[in-house]
């Protein structure tokens, strides 16, 4: 009821707390349905994706994105000459930074050991190189919120390199360094699956990742455990595979703080605009 006077009473459910958080990972871009239908059509588009793409430097200070997490409010915002992309960074935004008061944007490098962390399939879909294994264990202990996952199982199963010879993963660059690779369900009942190609199964495991990260920086500004969560609810649309954002609960479920617990009683509430 909108003209209600709030009782007061600790039963009321109230918004305490948000987060707003962004992923930085321009080497997946390609491995996008969008991206690789249209390379499909026209092989000449991949070279002006790629020449498009930014670095993390580029795209932390640009001027939306640190609306996003905080750091400019829209009124700051739209004090700034447009194209926003055409902004030198130097007179845009000096001193961006990318954490926030709202959140963070996180570079490619740690968002591959949360690739990682997401993943509970045996045989792991993400293989990650010694070097970079070490290199992002490094960056996930220096972190505010994601030292945690750190303690997880990194260790590594196979080669990423042999496992990019049978065509059937997808590489991790960044910077064109290889830190790894995502591979399709090698299972008996996935092998004949064109749903469990490695495809598919990263683009959940993306979705599941950077929810993962965002929730993690939520219960680190409201203070509270993972353990103390029950209920989780979400709006989102994302659906691996899927076109027309037809997500199930299943993702709710997994997208947890700690990685690998489940939440308790995930429901999903979908809102759709309706035509007159």
């Amino acid at each position: 009821m909108p003209n209600s006077e709030p009782t007061g009473t600790s039963s009321d459910p109230v918004i305490r707390n948000s987060v707003h958080c962004l992923a930085h990972v321009p080497d997946l871009v390609t491995y996008g349905s969008k991206p690789r239908r249209e390379i499909a059509k026209d092989a000449s588009n991949s070279e002006r994706l790629t020449g498009s793409l930014r670095s993390f430097d580029e795209a932390m200070r640009y001027p939306p994105n640190q609306t996003v997490i905080g750091y400019l409010s829209p009124g700051m915002l739209a004090e700034i000459p447009r194209p926003w992309f055409a902004v030198p960074d130097s007179k845009a935004l000096p001193e961006a930074a990318p954490v926030g008061p709202f959140g963070e944007i996180l570079p490619q490098e740690l968002f591959f050991g949360l690739l990682k962390s997401a993943n509970v399939l045996k045989p792991p879909l993400v293989e990650l190189t010694e070097a970079a294994r070490e290199s992002i264990e490094g960056g996930l202990a220096a972190h505010p919120v994601l030292a945690p996952i750190i303690g997880l199982d990194f260790a590594s199963g196979a080669s990423p390199h042999n496992e990019l010879e049978d065509g059937m993963s997808l590489a991790m660059w960044s910077d064109g360094i290889l830190y790894g690779c995502v591979r399709r369900d090698s299972r008996a009942e996935g092998r004949e699956d064109d749903n469990l190609d490695a495809y598919t199964l990263l683009e959940g495991l993306c979705t599941k990742a950077s929810a993962a990260f965002a929730l993690q920086w939520l219960i680190h500004r409201e203070g509270i455990a993972a353990e103390e969560i029950d209920f989780v609810i979400s709006c989102g649309e994302e659906a691996a595979g899927d076109r027309y954002q037809r997500g199930d609960p299943g993702r709710t479920r997994t997208c947890n703080p700690r990685l690998r617990r489940p939440m308790l009683y995930p429901i999903e509430l979908r809102g759709r605009h309706l035509e007159p």
